[in-house]
């Protein structure tokens, strides 16, 4: 079995951004979400400046199960829930939006990107009871949806299909893109200056009339308080060479099963946990268990996991950084459903860049969020105990570490996230994340040190992941 992503590829080699410079505008974030906004920009006659920490297309975007969809599961009955009934609308709007947009990318430049159509289905493994919600909402929202059973299911457990919903290469559709706008790897961003507008990284910096966040979490901490209203969500995919459906395939729960079809088989993706919450080795073989009981048997090929920031109430933060920042936006917040709204927001942006309302505005990250102070709390004592544990003590040292095995220790090197590897080598990480401090934590399933506060992953030698 591979570990890695089926849409693993090759990547433009781009230089490091170096020297002092000027632009119209200066998108940070090399995923989906960047690169679309770059291109918005860019198509409207901006000079614009696209750079990442790492290479183009690393972080969340090849990790995806690329389903461009608008059967997104329960989120419209709660946000029904939460706001009365012209939130969902304008929430489904922007996806058919987003769907509508990302199909005519794809046709205008003939991007060969694996576009398929395909029914939506959000199904249930309780009564279907726990489907009427759902449906009656999306039926109030213009949606054309229809009560079934699953296909290919032994089971058959009831379902709402959707039909007209799309899946893509998210690889190919990206880097299919026109690219008219300088384009940057290997360049952390380090630190904002929201009022002259004034990105430094490592080896130079970027002035610009609009500043864009478009980072998996927003780089600068000063403003906007997005510690406060994200956190960070793990999810784990493999692939099986079986196709078990022809469909894109959600289960209506936080951490149930979604699948999609793809050239060699079946995605399949679940088992979601908050980052730095997955401390047990048994998440691969948890949704290999609930497969097999849906579908039968399977073989897997690959597996990967994928990281995004969730917000309270299932929509994405996109708009200015903080209610002061003129001309500074961030796109953020995508809870696992990055396709459609990568594009809706980059549209969003570059009409915010030239002056005009917001498309979005049920995006704004600024906005109440109702029912949401439960979950805000938890959130905050999540980060104070991340906090609380990175400042005590480590007393054991490694000698007790198995192969195969890592925690953190007292080594010859400090206080650091100690791994031992099947012949014996140990691998040292931090122990804290060099963001706020907060006391990483190993993950068996993905062998990586993550950070239960704000996301950070690092691999078994302390590499940024």
């Amino acid at each position: 079995m591979e570990n890695g992503s089926v849409w693993e590829g090759a990547r433009p080699a781009l230089p490091e951004l170096e020297g002092d410079m000027t632009a119209d505008a200066v998108v940070v974030g090399g995923g989906l979400a960047g690169i679309m906004t770059a291109y918005e920009l860019s198509s409207r006659g901006a000079k614009v400046v696209l750079a990442d920490a790492s290479d183009l297309l690393a972080g969340t975007t090849p990790k995806a199960t690329a389903k461009v969809t608008a059967a997104q599961g329960t989120i419209y009955a709660d946000l029904r829930e939460r706001y009365g009934p012209d939130v969902p609308a304008a929430y489904y709007a922007a996806q058919r939006r987003g769907m509508e947009e990302c199909v005519r990318l794809a046709e205008r430049y003939s991007i060969d990107c694996d576009l398929t159509e395909a029914d939506g289905y959000v199904f249930t493994r309780g009564g279907g009871s726990e489907l009427d919600a759902t449906e009656r909402v999306l039926r109030d929202v213009g949606a054309e949806v229809e009560r079934t059973r699953l296909p290919g299911a032994q089971s058959a457990p009831e379902a709402l299909r959707l039909p007209g919903q799309y899946a893509i290469d998210p690889l190919k559709f990206a880097l299919g893109l026109p690219r008219d706008y300088a384009a940057y790897s290997r360049s952390p961003a380090l630190s904002l200056d929201f009022k002259a507008r004034k990105v430094r990284f490592r080896h130079g910096s970027v002035t610009a009339d609009v500043v864009v966040s478009a980072t998996r979490y927003p780089f600068s901490d000063e403003k906007g308080g997005y510690a406060m209203k994200l956190r960070p969500s793990m999810a784990f995919s493999m692939a099986v060479s079986e196709r078990l459906t022809d469909g894109l395939v959600l289960e209506d729960r936080e951490d149930g099963l979604s699948l999609r079809p793809y050239s060699g088989g079946t995605i399949i993706c679940g088992a979601d946990c908050r980052t730095g919450r997955a401390t047990k080795p048994d998440r691969y073989e948890r949704i290999e268990r609930e497969v097999r009981g849906l579908y039968g048997g399977i073989t897997p090929t690959h597996r990967w996991c994928a990281e995004d920031c969730m917000t309270f109430d299932g929509m994405p933060m996109v708009g200015k950084y903080a209610e002061d920042t003129d001309n500074v936006f961030v796109a953020t917040g995508f809870n696992k459903w990055g396709m459609a709204n990568s594009v809706a927001a980059a549209g969003a942006i570059a009409d915010m860049a030239e002056g005009k309302p917001s498309p979005l505005p049920v995006f704004d990250p600024a906005r109440h969020i109702r029912g949401a102070l439960g979950a805000t709390i938890v959130n905050a004592l999540n980060n104070m105990l991340g906090l609380i544990h990175g400042l005590m003590p480590v007393l054991r040292g490694t000698e007790s570490i198995a192969r195969g095995e890592a925690r953190v220790a007292r080594s010859r090197k400090g206080v650091c996230g100690v791994y031992r590897d099947l012949d014996g080598r140990l691998h040292y990480a931090p122990a804290r994340c060099p963001h706020m401090g907060c006391r990483l934590s190993w993950d068996p399933s993905a062998m990586t040190w993550d950070c239960p506060c704000h996301g950070s992953r690092f691999d078994v030698d302390g590499n940024p992941v």
